[in-house]
């Protein structure tokens, strides 16, 4: 069982690493660090192989690249203000840090929604899916999304605005799509 799923793992690491190393280097700008990001996307797939369906292999691996490259983004940004908050510091000011337990658990339970989201929407619409995924998660531009998907940019619009109302009318308490 263990030699079918590392072959598993092995497939899917080849079909998407470049995909995935291209997105962590396109939105950080640093080739070492993105190497980091998807060792960090394709260590979190392993341990989660077993529960993703197969159509959702590639939007996850994205999902978790750009989670991961933002959260680098971040720390750089951490550490670029640490002396900033070193100064308030030494004139006294009082820094108070929140755990970030409620971030985290609100960032899962988020996660598996959008899970569901696209699932259904897939059930739904197929296009609708191709669209929401390719602009909504992947970050790809409009005009190229058309192109590909053979379609005028005024026609994606409209199919992208139609799938954001399907989305807010059957998940709009659950998901906010401004966030």
């Amino acid at each position: 069982m263990q030699d079918l799923n590392d072959r598993n793992f092995n497939v899917i690491y080849e079909m998407y690493k470049n995909l995935v190393m291209k997105l962590a280097v396109d939105r950080i700008h640093d080739y070492d660090a993105a190497q980091e990001i998807c060792q960090i996307s394709f260590m979190e797939y392993y341990v989660q192989m077993n529960n993703i369906k197969d159509e959702f292999i590639k939007p996850w691996l994205m999902l978790v690249a750009r989670n991961a490259s933002i959260d680098y983004l971040r720390k750089m940004n951490v550490r670029r203000d640490t002396e900033s908050l070193e100064a308030l510091e030494s004139i006294g000011y009082e820094i108070v840090c929140d755990s970030g337990t409620e971030k985290v658990i609100n960032k899962v339970i988020r996660t598996e929604l959008i899970y569901e989201i696209l699932y259904e929407l897939k059930e739904v619409n197929l296009a609708w899916y191709e669209i929401i995924v390719s602009v909504g998660i992947l970050d790809r531009p409009q005009s190229e999304v058309a192109e590909e998907l053979g379609i005028s940019l005024p026609v994606l619009r409209a199919r992208l605005y139609r799938a954001r109302c399907w989305i807010r009318k059957n998940y709009g308490d659950e998901y906010d799509c401004g966030e």
